[in-house]
């Protein structure tokens, strides 16, 4: 653990200054403009930005916490109430919201807040990097490393420094079809080796500048799509965009019981032809236990409380043919790939695979899809400003 602290102090170190920045300009706001604060979010995030106002000195500008859960309205969190966003309103102070939440809530909340004119403090990208860090940082799960940021770190450092991680590294690069690519992956390998925090925000505007994925697969009328990790649905909808809604299948796999309902009232909602399992996709058919946390980073470990089945692509689909798979799945993305060995083979689909995870996946994915389809070309893309979200975009001519 103290290679880990060693690398939690580095983070703070790199950030600090900027996180100094925004509390002082929110002390600003609050003197001048008579506004008094609350964190919405009671939850870990909206601890953590507990902490720092009492850090920085703002505790007397605090009013409360809200939330959306109306389980905990009328509670306290570390003896500051919490009160509903309707009850903040009809107080008529002067208020400044903190969004304390992670990020796959984020701009739902703040467009919460902006629909009844409330002000809402934006915090530097350098803040929220820290936030999801901090509250994180002792969230060590070995099925999914990227949890803990600073454990993360201290083992893809380990694994990229040896002379295999080092000759792997190099033989990827050398696959990737543009610079662009290069230029992510090469930053990638820095933000892992040197802890190099500042490489993310230099991953996320690299593929900004270029529009994202926009362009990097291209689809037709005839796509039978695999949604591997389909969440509530917002890659279905992304597909759905690229495609002008003209497709001829989509099977989505949710194993997470909220999250595969909340996916089939959306696909309800919108009309949406989908057949649906829930369940995970992996090596081979089998029963594991499961984290039924009802997020985005629900995962299969062996200390989760539920069983889940899991369902290899090979059995699934071995008399139906498939032409786009798409799968991000906490961790078990190589072996989710390994059984989908025949059919990758038999009909080389078009592949959109998350390579964050694990500090290998960066490396041993894109490796073993080059085995089993030499003619793939590979470009990567980065959709956050945070530690995850480095995609690997596989097709052939």
């Amino acid at each position: 653990m103290l290679e880990e602290q060693i690398i939690y102090q580095s983070i703070l170190q790199q950030l600090e200054d900027d996180v100094k920045k925004d509390y002082q300009q929110l002390s600003d706001i609050c003197k001048r403009q008579h506004k008094q604060i609350v964190i919405f979010g009671a939850g870990t995030y909206g601890k953590y930005l507990l902490e720092q106002i009492k850090q920085y000195g703002l505790v007397q500008y605090l009013l409360g916490f809200s939330d959306n859960d109306k389980n905990k309205l009328g509670g306290v969190l570390e003896n500051v109430p919490i009160y509903s966003l309707d009850y903040y309103i009809a107080s008529k102070e002067n208020l400044i919201f903190l969004i304390g939440c992670q990020n796959s809530w984020y701009e739902e909340i703040l467009q919460q807040l902006q629909n009844v004119k409330q002000d809402v403090f934006k915090f530097s990208r350098e803040q929220k990097l820290l936030a999801l860090t901090a509250v994180r940082k002792d969230l060590i799960i070995k099925e999914c490393p990227c949890g803990s940021v600073p454990y993360y770190l201290s083992y893809g450092k380990t694994l990229y420094e040896t002379e295999e991680g080092k000759e792997k590294l190099d033989k990827v690069y050398t696959m990737l079809e543009d610079d662009i690519s290069k230029r992510l992956y090469d930053l990638r390998i820095s933000f892992v080796r040197d802890c190099n925090m500042k490489a993310l925000f230099q991953m996320y505007d690299l593929s900004a500048r270029y529009g994202f994925d926009k362009d990097l697969l291209e689809f037709t009328e005839q796509e039978v799509f695999v949604d591997c990790g389909a969440f509530i649905g917002d890659s279905i909808q992304n597909f759905l965009h690229k495609t002008g809604g003209h497709y001829k299948k989509i099977y989505a796999f949710e194993p997470d019981f909220d999250n595969y309902n909340k996916l089939l009232d959306y696909l309800e909602r919108e009309n949406i032809s989908a057949i649906t399992y829930m369940a995970g996709v992996g090596e081979k058919n089998e029963n594991l236990s499961f984290d039924n946390s009802g997020h985005g980073g629900a995962l299969f470990t062996e200390a989760g409380a539920d069983i889940v089945p899991i369902m290899s692509l090979n059995e699934t689909f071995k008399s139906n043919s498939v032409t786009y798979i798409k799968m991000d799945i906490e961790g078990f993305e190589m072996k989710a790939l390994q059984g989908a060995k025949d059919i990758i083979v038999r009909d080389k689909p078009k592949l959109h695979i998350s390579i964050y995870h694990k500090p290998e996946d960066l490396y041993e994915i894109p490796l073993y899809l080059s085995e089993l389809v030499p003619e793939y070309h590979y470009k990567l893309c980065h959709h956050t400003e945070a530690p995850w979200d480095t995609d690997l975009y596989a097709w052939t001519e």
